[in-house]
């Protein structure tokens, strides 16, 4: 009877520790889900209200025999067609626009083009791209897949190098020496961090199995390689900036950002500049914080100046106040701010210029927020890009129209 209990209890022992197992493995399965949650809709969040790149989606409102051929890219009255910047119309395709070197660059899942303002430059490129997405410097071009793994590096006269990443590309950027900062998924591991050279040849691999890493960029003039991170302490999300010197493994030094969860990560001649969703953080290649703006109102837009600063849109959301637009410079410091009492539809910054595109008008600022000028606008303009010269693009469904 004793041995016959003592079994039974033995048994009860071993399903109670498997029931426990089970329960904590569970439990963090959970973790994980959420984590993963959290990290998409800090992705998806940070494409939404960034500027920087232009995603335009055509749905199928816009029938078969309507579909034309080509964008027109108008400027100063002539018609500018079938140029290597003009954009297919394909019925569900989704196109993205960045400025770029002395015109504008536009990228679909057939093709990668670029024209300048008058139209007498520029290039036309095949590709194939389930989702594409874009990444600028001075000089160079990136457009990859964020479905997929392609990469697809140009200068102003054309394609410098193709490749394939090791696995599904989460974000890449590019330096103004061509150097791309790439970070994809792993088999094995939660990501990989590589870097490759203007020939696409790997230079620097970082395989993670700690952190959700978001976004990275590469600073020239210290080889070091900066990446945004997030990672769950306490039920909590925390970021930090993580920085790798190329050529040694590991990680070189770790910024605490604390609660405040990074999107985008820029590399300027100050150090790197990180958005987050309460603000913008900046740091220096050596691995120190050099200054932090939080703000106590949502961020819901912004877009880098191009020089390591950022403009930033608030919502109060208040009596007085739809949207606070103010400016950071590149060493962190709040430079200029105003208040905007219209609907804010789109905004983007290039070249030490800002436009902001409300229900009623198109809006040029100066890097101080000083109106430049302002261009009325007709109901069916949906997005505005700001290119080299102070010229601004406004984009309907179906045209480009750039104004200067």
């Amino acid at each position: 009877m004793n041995d016959e209990t003592e079994q039974n209890s033995t048994a009860n022992d071993a399903v109670t520790r498997l029931e426990d197992e089970l329960s904590l493995r569970r439990r963090k399965a959970r973790r994980k889900s959420r984590i993963i949650t959290a990290v998409i809709l800090v992705i998806l969040t940070a494409v939404a209200v960034s500027s920087a790149v232009f995603l335009v989606t055509f749905w199928d409102r816009l029938s078969p025999e309507s579909v034309r051929d080509y964008v027109d890219i108008r400027s100063s009255g002539n018609t500018i067609t079938k140029i290597g910047g003009a954009a297919d119309i394909v019925t569900g395709n989704s196109s993205v626009f960045a400025a770029f070197d002395k015109g504008l660059a536009i990228a679909t899942t057939t093709s990668v083009r670029y024209a300048t303002v008058d139209g007498r430059s520029g290039f036309s490129q095949n590709a194939v791209f389930s989702s594409p997405a874009i990444s600028v410097s001075e000089k160079y071009l990136l457009v990859y897949d964020r479905l997929g793994n392609s990469l697809m590096l140009f200068d102003d006269d054309g394609l410098v190098s193709s490749s394939e990443a090791d696995g599904k590309i989460i974000s890449a950027s590019v330096s103004n020496s061509g150097v791309c900062a790439v970070i994809s998924e792993a088999d094995g591991y939660i990501s990989l961090l590589s870097v490759y050279d203007r020939s696409f040849s790997p230079v620097y691999k970082w395989y993670n199995s700690e952190y959700y890493c978001i976004s990275a960029a590469y600073h020239d003039e210290s080889a070091v390689c900066g990446a945004t991170v997030v990672f769950e302490q306490d039920g909590d999300l925390f970021g930090r900036i993580l920085l790798f010197n190329v050529g040694a493994e590991g990680i070189a030094n770790s910024i605490e950002l604390g609660l405040s969860v990074p999107t985008e990560l820029w590399a300027s001649s100050e150090g790197f500049t990180a958005m987050t969703d309460r603000g913008a953080a900046f740091a220096d290649v050596t691995g120190s914080l050099t200054a932090i703006k939080t703000f106590d109102h949502p961020v819901c837009g912004y877009s880098p100046d191009g020089s390591g600063g950022v403009f930033i849109l608030l919502a109060p959301f208040s009596l007085t106040e739809k949207y606070s637009l103010l400016h950071v410079d590149s060493a962190g410091k709040l430079s200029s701010e105003v208040t905007i009492n219209e609907d804010v539809l789109a905004l983007h910054a290039s070249n030490g210029f800002l436009g902001v595109l409300t229900g009623k008008s198109a809006t040029l600022y100066n890097t101080d927020l000083g109106v430049e000028r302002i261009i009325s606008q007709d109901s069916d303009i949906i997005n505005i890009a700001v290119i080299r010269g102070g010229y601004a693009v406004l984009f309907s469904e179906d045209t480009l129209t750039v104004v200067q």
